[in-house]
């Protein structure tokens, strides 16, 4: 609240918001959380921790993830709607082969420390 009385417009702060959490999902490895942003319209471009999510869904071995991102960077369809709409059978293994790979997952707030502690150590810092 106190970054919209200092004068910050309410849209970029809610923007922000959407944001981060889009960040915070792509570390958990929460697919659907993710997907479900994407369609509301939160740019998986975004870089407010210095990376883009895609990055750190690779960086925390969320493959899935990091190619569904990937994926809506590059304005391409994916998954099983790839296969569907008769695109190249690559996007489609990938997601195969990180479904057979994924591996159950820590808790959230576990992954977003992690996420966070990376951002400040400068591991992730520079990439854009």
């Amino acid at each position: 609240a106190r970054e919209l009385s200092e004068g910050i417009p309410k849209a970029a702060a809610v923007r922000s918001v959407f944001e981060m959490e889009l960040i915070r999902r792509a570390c958990a490895g929460e697919l659907d959380g993710v997907e479900e942003l994407l369609v509301a319209g939160v740019d998986p471009k975004c870089a407010s921790v210095g990376c883009r999510p895609s990055e750190l869904a690779e960086k925390f071995g969320h493959t899935e993830v990091q190619l569904r991102l990937q994926a809506a960077e590059e304005g391409r369809v994916f998954g099983e709607a790839a296969g569907a709409a008769g695109l190249s059978g690559a996007t489609a293994t990938s997601v195969e082969e990180a479904q057979q790979a994924r591996l159950p997952s820590e808790h959230s707030s576990t992954r977003w420390s992690r996420c966070w502690d990376l951002r400040q150590s400068g591991e992730v810092a520079g990439a854009a």
